[in-house]
């Protein structure tokens, strides 16, 4: 699961869209370049709104709607809360690694100083994925205006790290929580970006 949370304040989910749309692009330029079937990539979006903001009229610093220090004579507007992403990827195809394409072995040089992956690093499916995280992280940086490259924008979580939500254990921890928000209808089309993921919702 990739979170992708803005170093702005990002209140448009029209851009959101935009944005989601770029980020496919970048995978796919990254992973699978050349469109192979085989190294398809899936990749499924959902727009998570942050909690809203008691702000003082005139200011554009808010703060969160639990701190109850508004006093009678001041003027109070609330504010939506603005939006990051989580995205969910598959398993990467050990191949795209073990033959790395250019785009693979430009981010690779870029973080470590060799544009050739030793191969004892992709033996296995963990480290395949310290790779795939690294890569990652490292392409939306340096192709994406809207992820810093200052600031801790992205945080990558794999669905072998224990991960736990709601009672459910791994992958499906992981589809819990990004759905978490989904409880009904409108709820559905807010958060999933269904112009830019590979499931759809049947209607």
């Amino acid at each position: 699961m990739v979170t992708r949370t803005y170093y702005y304040y990002e209140p448009d989910r029209r851009k959101i869209l935009k944005h989601n749309d770029r980020v496919n692009r970048v995978i796919d330029d990254l992973l699978n370049p050349r469109g192979y079937e085989k190294f398809h990539v899936d990749k499924d979006h959902f727009i998570e709104r942050h909690k809203p903001y008691l702000i003082r009229m005139g200011e554009d610093e808010g703060r969160t709607i639990v701190e109850d220090d508004a006093h009678e004579n001041e003027l109070w507007d609330m504010q939506l809360g603005g939006f990051h992403v989580h995205s969910l990827l598959p398993e990467i195809e050990p191949e795209v690694l073990q033959k790395p394409n250019s785009s693979i072995r430009r981010r690779w040089k870029e973080l470590t100083g060799s544009k050739w992956i030793d191969q004892k690093l992709t033996a296995t499916e963990s480290s395949r994925t310290n790779i795939i995280m690294n890569l990652l992280k490292q392409t939306f940086k340096q192709r994406c205006y809207f992820v810093s490259r200052g600031e801790p924008c992205i945080d990558i979580v794999d669905a072998n790290d224990k991960y736990s939500y709601d009672g459910y254990q791994g992958w499906k921890g992981l589809v819990a929580y990004t759905t978490k928000k989904m409880y009904n209808p409108d709820m559905m089309l807010e958060v999933f970006d269904e112009k830019n993921s590979t499931l759809t919702i049947k209607r």
